[in-house]
């Protein structure tokens, strides 16, 4: 199953808590940061081409000096056609910040007589969550043999640069109107992907995994329990005042009691398809939020009507039960990451009946409308597949919260566990603290190394609070409804 928590401090049993120990257990979480992992991904995908000096930090990206670097990465180091050969002033390279990026910061770059490129800083937190090779190997193979998603121009220490489309994100309300329909069917397109081609039924997050499976949420919750572990550590040692909106939050987490809920819900799910059959593995997009489905401006010639979306950000892309792909997006219909005062707003309306019906009419082909039941078959993968993504973006959350969490310390105060008594968690803090200044060190001399102390305005915890709760409520509901009962001999 999944790791084993200390139910009392939420940290990682280590079986003896010494500091070597704790080093191979948090920098099996950072290693992305130290060596280049799935060597073979990388080797197939070599004509990529790559800057390793350049860094940029996208707090910085109004400054003369990032677009000097963008003039060197574009020009000279990825010559990516149309900026090379051409007498660039840097000053007069445009750069347009896109909101609603939750993992990543993301540009739009532009410059006359210029083609418009697409810009993308990872997070700080994101080689946490994310292996960048089998990410890139995912993109390229959709894009070459799918003619799905943007055309990668090349990579740099922390980012990539991206084919631009003349689009606009959808928002909450898009998805809602009648482009739900060119939005299933661009889903059914992306699910008839052949797996085999793809390469990547095994852990898509960096780091150990103890558990075998093809379905990329259970790796990705049991990869990132431990850096969340870590963050939540951290987060308890922040000395809040009572009135805070974090105070007593690691408490109500609980983060122990959740991996048994996980465990728990993971042993109903499996048993309750053996009875009632298994949402077919597909290859999965796995976070169809809004701001990942963009709104061509033309269509392109000769496609079908609803190619005028195209699902971009396949950083979390990987198999996974087509019924979690269909209940994450329904999911994000009540979230709102456009909202005027609020990072994002939850507890919009979900898809109604007519709304679903309408979505799983245009994902079905013809051949599966004939079959009897087919539309209570998807309400039911649907339903039981929904608890599984609103848990992994709740520790998806924790993870990203790192930053915020360093600098919270910093504002307000922190208690410190001796090293002597401390857990494998404790541990990690302290070794992430010293890893970090290591990297910080590394970076010193350069006014554009990244920053290290979180400074986005997303709550990240909240959110997570969020996914959280409406996990349990989902699933011990499920449980409910939904009880176990094999066929009688």
């Amino acid at each position: 199953m999944f790791l084993v928590y200390n139910s009392a401090d939420c940290s990682a049993k280590i079986p003896s808590t010494n500091y070597s120990q704790a080093l191979n257990l948090f920098s099996s979480s950072l290693q992305s940061l130290y060596e280049e992992e799935d060597s073979g991904l990388i080797e197939q995908h070599s004509d990529l081409k790559h800057s390793p000096n350049i860094i940029l930090n996208p707090k910085k990206y109004k400054k003369l000096s990032f677009n000097k670097k963008l003039q060197q990465l574009l020009c000279e180091d990825l010559t990516v056609d149309g900026w090379v050969d051409k007498d660039i002033d840097p000053s007069d390279i445009k750069i347009k910040r896109i909101t609603g990026a939750l993992t990543n910061s993301v540009f739009f770059v532009s410059y006359d007589g210029a083609p418009t490129v697409l810009l993308r800083v990872y997070g700080p937190s994101s080689t946490l969550l994310i292996s960048r090779p089998r990410e890139m190997h995912i993109l390229n193979t959709l894009s070459r043999h799918y003619n799905l998603g943007p055309k990668i121009y090349g990579t740099f220490a922390n980012g990539r640069v991206e084919e631009w489309f003349s689009s606009r994100p959808c928002s909450k309300d898009d998805i809602r109107s009648d482009l739900k329909i060119d939005i299933a069917k661009r889903m059914r397109e992306l699910h008839q992907v052949d797996l085999k081609k793809m390469n990547v039924v095994g852990p898509v997050a960096p780091g150990y995994n103890e558990r075998s499976t093809s379905y990329g949420v259970w790796d990705n919750i049991s990869s990132w329990l431990t850096p969340a572990s870590v963050v939540l550590k951290r987060l308890s040692r922040v000395k809040f005042p009572e009135s805070h909106n974090y105070y007593n939050l690691v408490e109500s987490i609980n983060l122990p009691l959740l991996i048994q809920e996980f465990n728990a819900y993971e042993d109903f799910l499996r048993e309750y398809e053996e009875i009632n059959g298994a949402s077919p593995l597909v290859f999965c997009h796995n976070d169809t939020q809004p701001g990942n489905i963009l709104l061509l401006d033309r269509r392109p010639v000769d496609k079908p009507s609803h190619h005028k979306i195209c699902v971009i950000d396949f950083e979390y892309a990987a198999p996974n039960a087509r019924g979690y792909d269909i209940a994450n997006h329904f999911t994000e219909w009540r979230y709102d990451y456009h909202h005027e005062t609020l990072s994002w707003k939850p507890l919009l309306s979900y898809p109604s009946e007519e709304d679903r019906r309408g979505f799983y009419d245009a994902y079905v082909v013809d051949s599966e409308k004939q079959q009897p039941g087919w539309f209570e078959r998807l309400e039911m993968e649907r339903k039981t597949w929904s608890p599984a993504s609103l848990a992994m973006w709740g520790i998806w959350a924790i993870v990203q919260s790192r930053d915020q969490v360093k600098a919270m310390g910093s504002k307000f105060g922190t208690t410190v566990s001796s090293l002597h008594t401390s857990t494998g968690a404790d541990m990690a803090v302290n070794l992430e603290e010293r890893t970090s200044a290591v990297v910080l060190d590394d970076s010193s001399s350069d006014e554009e190394a990244p920053a290290q102390e979180g400074g986005d305005d997303f709550e990240y915890l909240l959110y997570a609070k969020a996914k959280i709760d409406a996990f349990r409520e989902e699933y011990y509901n499920l449980k409910e409804e939904c009880p176990l009962k094999r066929p009688s001999n």
